[in-house]
């Protein structure tokens, strides 16, 4: 808890995130965040954590999250011990037939309320 009041006097109590710019006080319950993330090969030094508000927290995790999924679009294979990278033409592909079946879903479901649901099955 000390070094959590450590952080916020080391920046005069004011919010350092994108939002606030430093122009805005801290909120009494603001967060600890790592100003380089762990999976980034950042530390639990105080030197790299900083003291933000909730809204600004969950910004920046945002971002850090998408950032951390578009680098690592990786398939590790244990056995071989290589990485091969997924391809964007293959993303696509996989993304059209994953629409495809959610639009066959909700077709499905308008045509069960109309009463057309007996041509998707099949009567012996």
């Amino acid at each position: 808890m000390a070094e959590k009041f450590k952080v916020a006097m080391r920046q005069k109590l004011k919010c350092v995130c994108s939002l606030c710019n430093g122009n805005k006080n801290l909120p009494e319950d603001f967060d600890l965040d790592h100003i380089v993330p762990l999976w980034s090969s950042g530390s639990n030094k105080l030197d790299n954590i900083q003291a933000i508000c909730p809204n600004g927290h969950r910004k920046k995790t945002s971002q850090e999250m998408r950032m951390y999924y578009s680098r690592n679009r990786a398939v590790k294979y244990e056995k071989m011990k290589t990485i091969r990278l997924i391809p964007e033409d293959e993303l696509k592909i996989v993304d059209q037939f994953i629409n495809n079946l959610r639009r066959k879903k909700r077709q499905r479901k308008i045509d069960i309320k109309k009463g057309l649901a007996s041509k998707y099955f099949m009567y012996p």
